[in-house]
């Protein structure tokens, strides 16, 4: 049996920048990061035990800036609302910003179009923290639509803007552009879904099909590697979503065949590793197995 690591796999460029800015602060002292920095128990975990302490986003949204316990605070790549990233600032904290500079990007488009009176749609999931965050930057506020049928209730009115959270099926962005166009011709549209997660959409395609088994590795609270995971599905029936080297399961291979190891945007590579080592010591040891499971999804 062999075992391979899909070289496209690990963190996206906008996570990895979190992580060293987080681990850059963590070198002088204890963080506090607003929201989990990233949707990976594993990489949380070892960044904990350097000091990172996760704050519940909602905790500081209400106003309860104690929270943070610290005078250093992290923003993680998802981005914050304009009105918090002030509220930091009033109460001289310091933050380390660690905003994805593509989601930067989208906030101040949302902030300029609010500005210049602009109805604003936000494609994506209404609570997602980035799309929170980029509808805190317009403070009239902005409609946000995660379907067509959703999209369909926009009604003819002010000029209006469409941009999209950056993690968006962008095949789905289209559609959503293509039915509010039918209704609103001067639609000004941004299609703000990031490239590289595209890209890795695609990449993950070819990547599944060409093996008997894939392994999938990430975060259950990531909604990027729920949406690769059901990419990955599609390719390749035999593909199993586990969190950790624990999860493996010794039944899911038989001998001779090809296995892949792959994963989401919040994905650490060490942790892809740890798999792959763990489900090549599986295959030592269970050689013997022939029953093989469907994937799952669970």
């Amino acid at each position: 049996m062999t075992v391979d690591i899909d070289k496209s796999a690990g963190f996206c460029a906008g996570v990895a920048r979190a992580i060293a800015l987080a681990e850059r602060a963590l070198a002088k002292g204890r963080v506090a990061s607003i929201g989990p920095v990233i949707h990976n128990p594993a990489e949380v975990a070892r960044l904990q035990q350097k000091g990172l302490v996760t704050v519940p986003q909602e905790e500081v949204e209400s106003g309860d800036l104690k929270a943070l316990r610290t005078r250093r605070v992290l923003i993680r790549s998802h981005g914050v609302s304009e009105s918090l990233r002030a509220r930091l600032a009033e109460a001289g904290l310091d933050v380390v910003d660690g905003t994805c500079p593509i989601v930067r990007h989208v906030q101040q488009l949302v902030k300029d179009y609010c500005a210049r009176g602009y109805r604003v749609v936000v494609f994506g999931k209404r609570e997602h923290p980035e799309v929170l965050g980029l509808v805190g930057h317009c403070p009239q506020g902005a409609v946000v639509v995660n379907s067509l049928e959703e999209a369909d209730k926009i009604a003819p009115g002010p000029p209006t803007v469409l941009v999209a959270q950056t993690t968006a099926p962008e095949e789905h962005f289209h559609e959503v552009e293509a039915a509010l166009r039918r209704r609103l011709p001067s639609l000004e549209v941004f299609n703000t879904t990031c490239r590289a997660v595209s890209r890795r959409q695609e990449s993950i395609v070819a990547f599944a099909g060409a093996r008997d088994v894939v392994v999938f590795v990430g975060g259950k609270e990531s909604s990027n590697s729920r949406q690769l995971f059901t990419i990955c599905q599609q390719s390749n029936k035999r593909s199993f979503w586990v969190e950790s080297a624990e999860d493996v399961q010794a039944e899911w291979f038989s001998p001779g065949e090809a296995v892949g190891i792959t994963g989401g945007a919040s994905t650490p590579r060490w942790l892809l590793e740890r798999v792959a080592s763990h489900v090549a010591h599986v295959a030592r040891t269970h050689g013997h197995e022939k029953h093989i499971k469907g994937g799952s999804a669970e």
